[in-house]
C-alpha cells in the first residue's frame, strides 16, 4: 500500500464536530446545574407531562364555566358586598368550588416547577415527586383550614362571619392562582430565566393577594359584628401560624 495512503490527517476533536462538542452554551440565569437539570426532567417526564395535558383537558372544558364566573370572582376582590353575594347564592358558590378546585392542580403545577417548598425530602427529589409534595402540602392545607373553620362554626353559634370567610378564601385562592400564572408568563415571555427572581416573583404575587385577603376577612368580621377579640384569635389559628410556620420553612 503506498505511503500517501496510510497518511492519516487528524482533526482536532472540537474541529471535527464543528467545534462544538465542549463548547459551553450560556444560559440565561443564574440557575444551577441542579436547577438545569431539574428543568430538563420536568421536560422529559411523562408524568408530569401527562398531568399537565390532563389540566389542560379539564380547563378547556370548564372553560365557559371559569368565563362566567370570572367577574363574579373579581367583584369578591374589588367589592365586600361581593363576597356575601356569592356564598348567598348556591349556583355561583357551586361554580365557584368547582373552579377552586382545578385551581389547586394549576397552584401545585406552578410550584413544582419552580419547587417553591422545601423540596429536600425524600419524597421532593424527582419532577414527579416534587409535584406530589406541592399537591399534598396545598390539600392539608386546605383540610387545615376547613377544620379549622368548622370548630370555629360549631363553637360560636354565630356560624355566618365563619362560613362566609371560608368561601371567600376559596374565591382569593383562584385569583392568586391566576395572577401566579400571569406572574409567570410574563416574566417567561420577556426572557428572564433566572430561578430566584421567578421564585421571588411567583410568591410575592401569592402573598399580595393573601394579604389582600385577610383584610377582606377583617372586613367580614366587621361586617357581621364580630368582637376584636374573636377575630383576633381566627385570623391567629387560621392564617398567621400556618403563614408564619410555612414561611419559615422556605427560609430556612
Amino acid at each position: 500500500m503506498a505511503e500517501s495512503d496510510t497518511s492519516l490527517y487528524v482533526l482536532p476533536v472540537e474541529e471535527a464536530w464543528g467545534g462544538k462538542l465542549h463548547t459551553v452554551t450560556e444560559i440565561p440565569g443564574n440557575a444551577s446545574a441542579e436547577e438545569h437539570i431539574y428543568e430538563a426532567q420536568w421536560r422529559d417526564s411523562a408524568w408530569i407531562q401527562g398531568t399537565i395535558a390532563a389540566i389542560i383537558i379539564i380547563l378547556l372544558f370548564s372553560l365557559r364555566k371559569i368565563v362566567t364566573v370570572t367577574p363574579v370572582l373579581l367583584g369578591g376582590f374589588i367589592r365586600l358586598k361581593e363576597n356575601f353575594n356569592i356564598e348567598n347564592s348556591l349556583h355561583i358558590r357551586t361554580s365557584r368550588n368547582r373552579v377552586a378546585l382545578i385551581s389547586v392542580a394549576s397552584m401545585a403545577i406552578i410550584w413544582a416547577r419552580y419547587r417553591l417548598l422545601p423540596y429536600d425530602t425524600p419524597l421532593s427529589q424527582s419532577p414527579a415527586g416534587t409535584l406530589a409534595f406541592t399537591l399534598a402540602a396545598i390539600l392539608l392545607w386546605w383540610a387545615y383550614r376547613a377544620a379549622v373553620n368548622a370548630v370555629f362554626i360549631k363553637t360560636t353559634g354565630k356560624e355566618r362571619s365563619y362560613k362566609i370567610a371560608g368561601g371567600t378564601s376559596y374565591t382569593y385562592f383562584t385569583i392568586a392562582t391566576a395572577l401566579t400564572y400571569i406572574a409567570a408568563a410574563a416574566l417567561y415571555i420577556i426572557g428572564q430565566r433566572d430561578y430566584a427572581v421567578m421564585q421571588k416573583a411567583i410568591l410575592a404575587s401569592f402573598l399580595l393577594i393573601y394579604l389582600i385577603y385577610i383584610i377582606r376577612e377583617i372586613q367580614i368580621f366587621v361586617q357581621c359584628s364580630r368582637s376584636a377579640y374573636s377575630t383576633f384569635l381566627y385570623l391567629c389559628t387560621l392564617e398567621i401560624i400556618p403563614a408564619v410556620a410555612v414561611l419559615l420553612s422556605i427560609i430556612l
